[in-house]
């Protein structure tokens, strides 16, 4: 017989075997409804509880997302080493060009300066101007303009040229006591005798409601030698050897009407025509903030 069955055996009293299992409940009962009291008699410690659980939650979670995060960011240093690497090679081949650019344009302005001082040619005043914030704009399919604070008090005038890093903006159309208005050059209204760089074909360059305009007026003598004359002579012969107008190359302000100063960026050259030649504005309007305004060319030159 094994000792289990032994004490099994043991016969207990009746009171004893009745109040047993009755025991055993009061104990389960009272250890249930003293935690269910200190449970809902202590807020703070529910509190805690649950701070700490999610707190644990939130530290496995961080663990598990950690080697994915880790890659994730390894692979994105890794393309951006890359990246920093191809512009650092493409800015240091764009610096060798333009020091190359400057060195041969230092050469040319001193090579001007010495040619100007044996022809005694008389050096041009650069035009006095004034920094001005722009406070407002229209850019609508029918208007091109843009609104100055600055004003008669500022010293701006009417037809005054507004300017940008040397790239012609528009011209003041409108003054008041501390505000003006500009029209751009690339409004419809808006018309500028100009010179090609290279090929110094002269003409008028109207706007026409975007970034793109058009020189709609040039010399006979300087038109494209694409055109066929219908009766040769001389000087037909002189119009064929004429330069044409190149694709790439600059269109400056020629100075004539006296508005706006001569040798002033006013775009490049995009696509050429019999009979039209098509500039694109090289003014990036979603970042203007200042501007400079200059005192009227013809003025200037009165004075």
């Amino acid at each position: 017989m094994k000792p289990w069955m032994i004490l099994s055996a043991v016969k207990r009293a009746p009171t004893l075997n009745n109040a047993w299992p009755r025991f055993k409940m009061s104990i389960f009962y009272m250890g249930a409804f003293l935690l269910t009291f200190a449970i809902y008699a202590d807020a703070r410690l529910q509190k805690r509880s649950q701070t700490l659980l999610l707190e644990t939650t939130a530290l496995i979670s961080r663990l598990c997302r950690w080697p994915a995060e880790a890659g994730s960011a390894l692979v994105a240093s890794i393309i951006l080493h890359l990246d920093v690497y191809k512009q650092n090679q493409h800015l240091r081949a764009e610096n060798l060009t333009l020091r190359a650019r400057d060195h041969h344009a230092r050469a040319l302005m001193a090579e001007n300066r010495r040619l100007r001082e044996k022809l005694k040619v008389i050096d041009e005043i650069e035009p006095e101007f004034i920094s001005v914030r722009i406070i407002g704009g229209v850019n609508s399919p029918y208007q091109h303009n843009l609104l100055l604070s600055g004003g008669q008090k500022a010293g701006i005038e009417l037809r005054s040229a507004v300017l940008l890093d040397r790239q012609i903006l528009g011209r003041v159309i409108e003054v008041g006591k501390f505000s003006c208005r500009v029209l751009l050059i690339t409004d419809a209204h808006s018309h500028i005798p100009v010179v090609l760089e290279k090929s110094g074909i002269q003409g008028i360059l109207s706007g026409d409601h975007s970034s793109v305009m058009k020189i709609k007026f040039i010399e006979k003598a300087l038109l494209s030698s694409t055109e066929k004359d219908v009766s040769p002579s001389p000087f037909t012969t002189v119009q064929r050897q004429q330069v044409t107008a190149q694709k790439g190359e600059y269109v400056f302000s020629s100075g004539q009407g006296g508005v706006f100063p001569p040798g002033f960026i006013v775009g490049r050259v995009i696509e050429v025509r019999p009979h039209e030649i098509f500039v694109q504005s090289m003014i990036d309007g979603s970042r203007l903030e200042y501007v400079q305004v200059t005192k009227p060319y013809e003025e200037s030159i009165d004075d």
